[in-house]
Order: C-alpha cells, then sequence, then structure tokens
C-alpha cells in the first residue's frame, strides 16, 4: 500500500522528492493546501501549504516522531496511525486512517496543532 500512495502522490509532493524520500501521508484540505510528510535520511519532513509554496515545513527524527506516537493495535475495522511531530513548542498531530474492511476503503486524514494540551487548530482532509 505505501507504493501504491507514494506512486499516486509523487506529483503532488510540496518539496523536491528525491529517489531515496518516501511519502508517508499526504492530502488536501478544503482550502487547496496540502498536509504532506516525507521520510528521508533518518527524518519526517512535514509541510503545509499551497502545492510547491509550502508556508511551513520543517523536520523530526523518526525515532523522536516514533516515541510520541501511536499505531493501529490490530483491533477495529479502521487501520490508523498518528505522527506527532514537534516544531518549537507547537506539536503537529497528523492522524491518518483507513477502512480496511469495505470495498471502497474510505480514508480520513488531519492535522492537529497544540501549544501544550491547548488545541489552536484543526485541519481535515478533503482529499488524498
Amino acid at each position: 500500500m505505501k507504493k501504491c500512495i507514494f506512486l499516486a502522490t509523487l506529483g503532488m509532493a510540496t518539496n523536491t522528492v528525491i529517489a531515496n524520500d518516501t511519502i508517508v501521508f499526504s492530502c488536501f484540505a478544503k482550502n487547496g493546501k496540502q498536509i504532506a510528510i516525507l521520510e528521508s535520511n533518518g527524518y519526517y519532513e512535514y509541510s503545509f501549504g499551497k502545492p510547491g509554496k509550502p508556508e511551513l515545513v520543517f523536520k523530526n527524527s523518526i525515532k523522536e516522531v516514533e516515541k510520541r506516537s501511536e499505531k493501529w493495535n490490530g483491533v477495529g475495522a479502521w487501520y490508523w496511525e498518528e505522527y506527532n511531530l514537534k516544531n518549537g513548542e507547537f506539536y503537529y498531530t497528523v492522524y491518518s486512517a483507513v477502512n480496511r474492511m469495505t470495498e471502497e476503503h474510505e480514508q480520513e486524514g488531519s492535522v492537529t496543532v497544540f501549544k501544550g494540551n491547548k488545541e489552536l487548530a484543526r485541519i481535515v482532509c478533503d482529499r488524498f
């Protein structure tokens, strides 16, 4: 599935994707802005903004993100995962889910921005 998502979204990446990069997550909000996470050389790179002109780009080590993140435990119809990335005093929780039990395999996704425990914003994916 990762290869399928990678090929389908390769042309939509906000930054230049080189051969060693993998698109981990990519979607578009209703306003046309893209939420994306690339994996490259031991880092996750988060970007948000218009395709080709991101407003925000930052990196976290994969190890640090995995320590802060939750993954699907194997129970339920929805396969889901979260990536909790940190930028200064702000946390960006990128959520991705796929219904593995239906033929349509519906997708959901979002990014929620926190400062401490306070939710500042949530942007829901409109299309993948």
